[in-house]
Formats: structure tokens, C-alpha cells, sequence
């Protein structure tokens, strides 16, 4: 009796055993495909690139991802999987190049931001078909100074973001942006960073101007494909959001922008809209050609000291009473509550 006791359990146990050893040992079973979509961070949809069949499989805080991040709808994916209690449980994902196979690198640690030189240009395509490019005429303390070829005037460029901090004229004389999508990026960027601004920009159709929170994440480290080429790129999600004050007088006051920022290319490759009419003045564009140049003399970059002082831009960083700190809300902006991050309201600067 006591030993059919014994065989029964050990007949109950060995299985799991066994189980247990066969995961210890990395043996799953192996599923590539193409994703359709990750829901909750719960479960990961791919179709199968053998027969197009669908899986679902279960995903969790022990699912391993290479890159560490999750796979984006239309990624082509290695699966690494077995079943547990009728459910398929992904150990292991790695995204890997649609053409090649081969794992994708992984995202760097960080980036710490471009230095661009005198001549470094690049060319976009808007939604509207319409091409301009942008080149670095000269450098200025913190600026850049670019001019466009759509434009008569130039962007002063604050080095540190990468944010447009005012026009000047053909005169020489400075004018205050008021564009919505003034980006803001703040370095050194990786994967899961999170940042806020403040934009004031005019309310589309009106003469006024609306403050706009923007929340920015770094989403991924990913392949982004253009018209001047493949490269590799931070996914960064753009979300705008008026005061809550303002939401019952202007409308449309949210959406959201997809911004693609290589370090390669050294400036953005590409930026997508959402659908919200928020945008109905503002366009796509993506990243045709453009050339970088080797480092040149200070001499080359600057102009004559008589010519420069028509046109110089104060690169100086604004007072304490210009910046406020963020901690998500609106409410916590006004009051100067919390420290993650200081945002400058150039808008105030230069209107003195």
C-alpha cells in the first residue's frame, strides 16, 4: 500500500518537475511573426510568418525583451514560449529586422545631444508636398542660427533643446514664436525619460494665446524608414493638453505628436499627428536629405563683429522669475510646487 502511495505521487510530481527543468534549460518552443498588437502589457498578438495563424500569447514583470522595451504593432518578433494552464506564456521576445532576421540593437544608454557645425542642413517634406530646408549659418553663444529656404527669416536654435527661442527678420530684429509645435527635447535622451514644458501658442482662429502643457516620453529606441534613408531613432510621444480653465471656451485643446530624433542624422527624421483638429494648422514632415560637415573654425562660424552686433541674440538663460517648476498639473505650475523639472517661459524673456 505504501508503495503504490509512492509511485502515485511520484507519477503527480514528475511532471512538474520535468516542466520546471525544461524551462530552466531555455526549452520553449519558437514562434516568429508580426505583431498586431500588445494589450495592457498582459498579452502580445502576433501573427505567425509560417501561416499567418494568430497567437496570443501571455505576457508579465518575467518576460524578457531584446531591446528592453515593448514591440511596436507591424515589428517582426521572436517568440520564445510554452503552455501553462491552456495559456501560451511568452519568456522571451526579441524584436528583430524585418528583412535580415537579426536582433535589433539595443537602444544606447543615452544620447547626450547633437553638436552641430557651420553648413550642416537638412531638407523636410511637409504633408502639404512642399520642401524647405534648414542649414546652420553661423553659431552664437547657446544658438544656433539657421536659415530656411521658404523664410526670410532665420531660427535661433537653443543648442541645449533643440527649441526655436525666437525669428529674426531680415532687420535683424527678434520675433517671438508663437508656432504649437515648438519642440522642446531635453538631453541627454534614453529610453523611458519623461519631461514637461509649457508652450503658449495662439488658439487656431483666434487672436488669443492658450498655455498648453506638453508631456513628453521617450518610447522606444526603434528603425525609422524616410526619404533620405534608414536609420535608427528615439520614439518620442508628444501629449498636449490646455488648462482646464480654458477647455469650455477653445476647442479642439488636446492631441498628440509622434517626434523621431536620431542621433545619426543629428535632428529630427520625422513627426507624426494624431487625428485631433488641434493640428489643423500644423503639418507632418519627414527627413528628404541632408548633409553634415566636419567641424570649422571658429573664424567661419561667426560674423563680423560689425554685422553681428545687428543682428547677436542674447543667449544668456532667463531670470528665477521666467522659470517655474512642473509636477504634471496646471495647478502645480502656477503654485511653483514640486522640482522635476524647470521650464522657461522664453516667451516672457523676449518680450521685454
Amino acid at each position: 500500500m505504501k508503495l503504490s502511495k509512492i509511485i502515485l505521487i511520484c507519477t503527480l510530481i514528475f511532471p512538474f518537475l520535468a516542466a520546471k527543468t525544461l524551462i530552466a534549460q531555455g526549452s520553449y518552443s519558437v514562434l516568429i511573426g508580426t505583431v498586431k498588437e500588445v494589450r495592457s502589457g498582459i498579452w502580445l498578438t502576433v501573427e505567425s510568418e509560417k501561416d499567418k495563424t494568430v497567437f496570443n500569447f501571455r505576457i508579465g514583470y518575467k518576460t524578457v525583451y531584446l531591446p528592453s522595451r515593448y514591440p511596436n504593432a507591424g515589428e517582426k518578433v521572436k517568440v520564445e514560449y510554452s503552455k501553462h494552464q491552456d495559456a501560451l506564456v511568452a519568456y522571451k521576445v526579441t524584436i528583430v529586422d524585418a528583412e535580415t532576421g537579426e536582433p535589433l540593437a539595443p537602444a544606447p544608454e543615452k544620447d547626450d545631444g547633437p553638436v552641430w557645425n557651420v553648413g550642416d542642413s537638412w531638407k523636410f517634406r511637409y504633408s502639404d508636398k512642399k520642401e524647405r530646408q534648414q542649414t546652420v549659418e553661423r553659431i552664437e553663444g547657446n544658438l544656433y542660427i539657421l536659415s530656411d529656404s521658404s523664410e526670410a527669416y532665420k531660427l535661433c536654435i537653443d543648442q541645449r533643446t533643440l527649441g526655436i527661442v525666437t525669428y529674426l527678420n531680415p532687420e535683424g530684429r527678434k520675433m517671438k514664436p508663437t508656432n504649437l509645435l515648438n519642440l522642446y527635447l531635453n538631453f541627454p535622451l534614453h529610453t523611458g525619460k519623461k519631461w514637461t514644458r509649457i508652450v503658449t501658442a495662439k488658439a487656431h482662429g483666434t487672436a488669443y494665446e492658450l498655455d498648453y502643457l506638453n508631456e513628453y516620453r521617450v518610447m522606444s529606441y526603434e528603425d525609422i524608414i524616410v526619404p533620405a534613408g534608414k536609420f535608427k531613432a528615439f520614439k518620442i510621444g508628444l501629449k498636449f493638453s490646455a488648462d482646464a480653465g480654458v477647455r469650455s471656451r477653445y476647442s479642439p485643446t488636446s492631441g498628440t505628436a509622434y517626434v523621431y530624433y536620431s542621433p545619426e542624422v543629428k535632428f529630427y527624421t520625422k513627426v507624426l499627428l494624431d487625428k485631433s483638429n488641434l493640428w489643423v494648422d500644423t503639418q507632418e514632415f519627414e527627413l528628404i536629405s541632408f548633409s553634415l560637415r566636419d567641424k570649422q573654425s571658429l573664424r567661419e562660424k561667426l560674423l563680423p563683429a560689425s554685422e553681428r552686433a545687428q543682428t547677436s541674440v542674447s543667449a544668456t538663460s532667463p531670470s528665477a522669475a521666467n522659470t517655474v517648476t512642473v509636477t504634471g498639473t496646471f495647478a502645480n505650475i502656477r503654485s511653483g510646487a514640486g522640482n522635476e523639472f524647470p521650464i522657461v517661459l522664453w516667451g516672457q524673456t523676449l518680450a521685454k
